[in-house]
């Protein structure tokens, strides 16, 4: 368990009790009762739909719903469906080597309430032979059972967490590219966003270029001209001037960059674009 520093605390998980419960349509639970006591309850919808409360939010649940309950927290829970409720539970704590009990206060970052499980018959299963091994007296069986149960949890929680980064990274690149977008001629220095994104600045590069398809660079290029296009038909400023307002220092620099990316220099597409706009509407005059 990694991702808890559990495994750093060199913890042994130890099972206090584990069941199945079948929850009918009568179904009433609150935890309250149980609150004194600092482990966790594994806790897996296995079948049926209900609805838990833990800590102000509410969970309508349904098959492949598991929870890493903290018994210290309030739950409130309750079937109001027809179908029973199926949740294999298992009750556990943590001691270290010492035999003491690995409390929260003692465990740096707790792992998440709840995810879906993907695979449900396979996790289920898991779930049984925690069970069946634990009521058995088979203890050890038991704990082997539940690690690797704790195992396939941290596995699926880190692959959200990949995807939530995936997501979130998307969306910082994407704001960053709109922002070069409305102000082309702003000088951006990537050693600075880079370090704001929390990457080197290599590692920013090339991570703009999976998410947009072009590194920082070529995508304020592309910016750039595509604004010196309008600029040039739409108004009477000299060269200069336009380049100018989209940020290059050196209009001879600013010449040559338009050409090699539309083929005409900024004075042949002027004229060019001059020329389509009247034919395409007579009258039409430049501002």
């Amino acid at each position: 368990m990694s991702y808890i520093d559990i495994s750093a605390l060199a913890a042994i998980p130890t099972i206090r009790w584990a069941a199945q419960a079948h929850c009918k349509q009568t179904w009433r639970w609150d935890s309250q009762q149980q609150m004194h006591w600092k482990g966790f309850n594994l806790w897996f919808v296995a079948g049926g739909k209900g609805c838990l409360q833990v800590e102000g939010e509410t969970y309508a649940l349904t098959a492949g719903d598991c929870f890493l309950l903290r018994m210290w927290e309030r739950h409130q829970g309750l079937n109001d469906h027809p179908d029973v409720l199926r949740i294999p539970f298992v009750v556990f704590n943590y001691f270290d080597k010492r035999g003491q009990s690995l409390t929260p206060e003692k465990i740096r970052a707790l792992p998440p309430r709840h995810r879906r499980i993907n695979n449900i018959a396979f996790f289920d299963g898991l779930m049984e032979r925690i069970i069946h091994y634990q009521n058995a007296g088979e203890i050890e069986k038991a704990k082997g059972w539940l690690n690797g149960a704790l195992m396939e949890i941290e596995r699926q929680d880190l692959e959200l967490l990949k995807k939530m980064d995936s997501c979130k990274r998307v969306e910082i690149f994407k704001a960053f590219a709109k922002r070069l977008s409305e102000r082309p001629w702003e000088r951006v220095s990537l050693l600075k966003e880079s370090k704001q994104a929390g990457y080197s600045m290599d590692h920013f590069i090339r991570l703009f270029k999976a998410s947009i398809g072009m590194t920082p660079g070529e995508y304020l290029i592309q910016v750039r001209i595509a604004a010196a296009c309008n600029r040039l038909v739409m108004s009477n400023s000299n060269l200069s001037v336009v380049s100018e307002e989209l940020g290059y220092s050196d209009v001879f620099a600013f010449c040559k960059q338009f050409k090699l990316k539309t083929g005409l220099s900024p004075s042949q597409y002027r004229r060019q674009g001059w020329n389509d706009a009247s034919d395409a509407h007579p009258g039409w005059r430049r501002k």
